[in-house]
């Protein structure tokens, strides 16, 4: 029989043990520190590139490594690349995955440079296409944004949507360090900045299964940043204080936002013919249609949501079908188009694509700038203004017609 004394201490070693396994997680990584400024950073996401062990916050990203952690984030699969000097390289499918999707295009003709470390222009670049984001955006306002500029208009191009959208913060002179407002565009990035910067995609949440949560203020429901949805889901009242992102790592999965809100863009990178359900009081500004996940994806408005416009400008071979009220529809890919049961108040066509529009469905204006583009009718169209050329087909309805001028300097059919 135990005695009083034996017994308490049993007691007090049983509730230490389990007080240790209650306790938050320390840091992952051997060589990582609970007070680093990037430790929350690297223990949330290191495992995109090393699961355990020491991490070196403090090494250079190579261009191979740094795709393979934007895959593992975000979905884009496996592929064979043409490159030639990655066969046989750990990141071989990953940096083919890239490659089929034109995120990548090498540092020379047939040359990606894997185990190059990454630069920070290029990685610009990559992030900019990955995510789908738009070029020419107000908010690049580094002090080195000259240099940035004449070295990589591209690059240029894409840094003020990022630095907008909170992905970028500037450079660290050390990673032990606060930031600096530059840019560094030809500086290597190092481990910790990196996971610093998958921190900030997914500051509003990384939404992977069917039960994970946005990440909230509990008193109004608005997000901390960009959120990432990445798996079938449905959000509901919730503000999305940034961009939202749906990931080529959907697939043909379904996601229903209701009472959403946006306060920047919703980019739809994934999702089928059964997604995107946008319903109840929603507000979302823009939509960016770059599928990337599937062969098909669905634009569903419903209730009184209000969407202002949706914008496809990537997703070639694929289709892309509206359905609801949505003010401006802008196509600059190569793309088909069907709207379904759908209310449009103004639709224009820059490059050659395939525009179906059924019999319940209504388009306030057509405006085609393309001479192959291909319109089959069955609804409604109250005004088509198209270049000459352009025929309209279908036992529906076209109300007016006019003949416009051929852009003279078509940047979009580039």
């Amino acid at each position: 029989m135990l005695t009083k004394k034996k017994t308490a201490l049993c007691l007090l070693v049983a509730v230490f043990m389990l007080s240790t396994l209650l306790l938050p997680a320390s840091a992952a990584y051997s060589d990582v520190d609970d007070n680093d400024w990037y430790a929350d950073a690297v223990n949330k996401w290191g495992n995109l590139l090393q699961a355990d062990g020491a991490i070196e916050p403090g090494k250079t990203v190579t261009r191979g490594e740094f795709v393979h952690i934007l895959n593992g984030l975000l979905g884009f699969g496996q592929a064979d690349p043409k490159f030639t000097d990655v066969k046989g390289h750990k990141y071989e499918k990953d940096i083919g995955a890239f490659e089929k999707a034109g995120i990548v295009v090498g540092t020379a003709e047939g040359v990606f440079s894997p185990d190059d470390d990454l630069q920070r222009y290029q990685a610009a670049i990559m992030l900019g296409r990955v995510l789908g984001l738009d070029k020419g955006v107000d908010g690049f306002n580094y002090a080195d944004s000259a240099d940035l500029a004449v070295l990589n208009e591209t690059a240029a191009a894409y840094q003020g949507a990022l630095n907008r959208g909170g992905y970028y913060n500037g450079t660290k002179v050390d990673y032990k360090t606060a930031n600096e407002k530059v840019f560094s565009p030809e500086r290597p990035f190092i481990r910790a900045e990196i996971f610093a910067m998958v921190n900030n995609m997914v500051k509003g949440g990384y939404i992977n299964s069917a039960t994970a949560k946005p990440n909230v203020n509990a008193a109004d429901r608005h997000t901390e940043g960009n959120m990432i949805i990445a798996a079938s889901s449905k959000i509901n009242d919730v503000s999305v204080v940034g961009d939202l992102i749906i990931a080529p790592k959907l697939g043909d999965g379904e996601v229903t936002l209701d009472n959403v809100i946006v306060t920047g863009s919703l980019y739809v990178r994934g999702g089928g013919v059964d997604s995107i359900i946008i319903t109840g009081n929603s507000s979302i500004g823009r939509i960016v249609v770059d599928n990337a996940g599937s062969s098909a994806v669905r634009i569903a408005v419903e209730g009184k949501a209000v969407v202002a416009a949706v914008v496809v400008s990537g997703g070639a071979e694929t289709e892309v079908i509206i359905t609801g009220k949505v003010d401006v529809v802008v196509i600059t890919a190569s793309v088909t188009l069907s709207l379904v049961d759908a209310e449009v108040g103004d639709l224009a066509v820059w490059v050659i694509a395939e525009i179906v529009i059924d019999e319940d469905s209504t388009v306030e204006v057509l405006e085609v700038f393309n001479d192959k583009v291909t319109i089959d009718n069955e609804g409604t169209i109250e005004l088509a203004e198209v270049v000459e050329g352009v025929e309209i087909t279908g036992d529906g309805e076209v109300e007016d017609t006019e003949t416009i001028e051929k852009p003279v300097n078509d940047v979009y059919a580039a």
